[in-house]
């Protein structure tokens, strides 16, 4: 399931619940985030991180995707109510989705801009794994003997204005740290590379990727195992022809 859709059914199931009736939903890519101040409570909704495993015997692929949720309190709301608020909202997905986990945080105060939230990461894991392995390709090489792949975006970071509530803001610099596991290492480690993805009917590519940390393991059953952490600031998704640029 695409990102998009995902949240989508994530603004749905809120919008569903009765005791959420009166919650304002953004996408953390919109350009306004939340009021300032906050008037409602206020979910703001973004992806975190996505994990592709495949099985022992490498026919088979589970997929985790993280949803990064962030819950805001409005002026005059105490944290207990907020918190009931998030737990709420976390029921709402447990039912409407094939989730593995729920994350809720403990309520946070911004002492410059007096105001509330709370931070919600819900898990995500297909029930059944793919039909089909998932595939990588560096340099338009395709990498053999993979294990997993994640990628992790912390575009966004909170801001907060003096009496005016805070925000999510998109960050200068998207940063993309794609972490994964393989029986062979990689090549071309001193030099940037393109990344490519192919899973479902998805291809995520990342341009100018930086090898910034490497690790080889030796594992009980006497294979080696090689982990790398990648850094890339550009990232395009394609979909079934139809390509998106960010």
């Amino acid at each position: 399931m695409k990102s998009d859709d995902l949240l989508k059914k994530v603004k749905t199931a809120v919008k569903s619940c009765d005791e959420l009736q009166g919650i304002v939903c953004k996408y953390k890519d919109s350009r306004d985030f939340a009021a300032n101040p906050v008037s409602a409570f206020t979910l703001c909704l973004g992806m975190g991180k996505t994990k592709l495993t495949n099985s022992a015997d490498g026919l088979d692929v589970t997929c985790e995707k993280e949803i990064k949720l962030c819950l805001l309190a409005p002026s005059g709301a105490g944290g207990k109510r907020l918190y009931e608020m998030a737990c709420w909202v976390g029921e709402a997905l447990r039912n409407a989705l094939s989730v593995s986990s729920i994350e809720i945080g403990e309520v946070k105060f911004q002492g410059v801009n007096n105001s509330l939230y709370a931070d919600i990461v819900v898990k995500v894991k297909n029930s059944e794994p793919y039909e089909e392995s998932f595939d990588v390709y560096v340099s338009g090489v395709k990498m053999e003997d993979l294990i997993s792949i994640e990628v992790n975006n912390e575009g966004y970071e909170k801001t907060g204005r003096l009496l005016g509530g805070y925000s999510l803001e998109k960050k200068d610099d998207v940063e993309y740290l794609i972490t994964f596991k393989m029986k062979v290492p990689l090549f071309r480690y001193g030099s940037s590379f393109t990344l490519a993805i192919d899973y479902e009917s998805n291809r995520d590519t990342y341009w100018d990727c930086v090898a910034v940390n490497s690790k080889k393991s030796y594992l009980s059953s006497g294979d080696v195992l090689y982990s790398y952490d990648l850094i890339s600031y550009r990232f395009e998704e394609s979909y079934r022809g139809v390509e998106n640029g960010n």
